[in-house]
């Protein structure tokens, strides 16, 4: 009997060894993917937590990461200060909206400005990018709700995993031209070297066209919107849809014809106002 107890014992202590194991990977090694490109998540949710009076935070994907300049907006809208909070269509768009909104405060602007793609017109989420962006910053974790919690948990161990590799054969990532965590200016902006010259051979990748089917975004992607449009409007802070700069090149011109009805979609199914129209954004 007390052979058998000693081997159960044994057996719940290597159970218990693994996920105590991967614990020390992901929390007690140090930091692995802090200068990548992901790794400007914990700065954009530091220039907003530090950013006076009324502020104006764009959010969304690297579209925004790219495609503004807070300083010109911050000239152009005297009395606010601005925040790029677009990061990358890979982690997802409406993640953004929910790091965002605890730190959110009456008289706050936020623009929500998804590339126009199934994907960023969706609450797709991907957790694997989220344990990167939050390595050595594990109170942006603390910020998702429940709902995030099972696709965490399960991407937990690979990138336990992938850290303790990491960490081992010393080869950290630094990041890979402008995607780095350096090519990010104090407002969030995309503001390094080398940025007038990232672009595509040909313009625009022929295999990711750009529609305006009224049908692309999801049911669950206006139900998160306008979710978070209804917890910012009890906390007096206003919100806005702007479309995405867009490439001409990328869509296609049947598209085209198309605006008025995908814009008019919108306007019926999204609790916030629409800024500007598809038209304007297409450059």
């Amino acid at each position: 009997m007390r052979s058998l107890t000693a081997r159960m014992l044994a057996c719940f202590a290597v159970i218990l060894a693994v996920p105590a194991a991967l614990m020390v990977f992901a929390f007690g090694l140090p930091a692995q993917y802090g200068q990548t490109y992901l790794a400007a998540l914990g700065d954009k949710r530091d220039a907003l937590a530090g950013a006076e009076g009324r502020r104006i935070v764009v959010a969304g994907g690297s579209g925004a990461a790219f495609g503004l300049r807070c300083d010109l907006l911050e000239e152009a809208l005297p009395g606010y200060s601005a925040v790029n909070f677009g990061l990358y269509a890979g982690l997802g768009t409406t993640v953004m909206l929910d790091l965002a909104q605890p730190l959110l405060r009456a008289g706050d602007i936020v623009v929500f400005s998804p590339e126009q793609s199934a994907q960023t017109l969706s609450t797709y989420f991907s957790a694997q990018a989220m344990w990167q962006a939050a390595d050595g910053r594990p109170e942006l974790l603390r910020a998702l709700g429940p709902d995030y919690l099972g696709a965490l948990a399960g991407s937990f161990p690979a990138f336990a995993g992938a850290k303790a590799q990491l960490f081992r054969d010393g080869s950290a990532p630094a990041g890979e031209g402008v995607y780095a965590r350096s090519s990010f200016n104090a407002y969030g902006d995309i503001d390094c070297p080398g940025r007038e010259r990232n672009g595509m051979p040909g313009g625009c990748d022929p295999n990711l066209t750009v529609s305006f089917d009224p049908a692309l975004p999801s049911e669950d992607f206006f139900g998160k919107v306008n979710s978070f449009t209804a917890i910012c409007r009890e906390k007096g802070v206003t919100v806005y849809y702007r479309f995405c700069p867009m490439n001409a090149a990328a869509v296609p011109a049947e598209e085209l014809e198309r605006l008025e009805e995908y814009l008019a979609c919108l306007q019926d199914r999204l609790d916030c106002d629409v800024l500007g129209r598809p038209s304007q954004a297409v450059m």
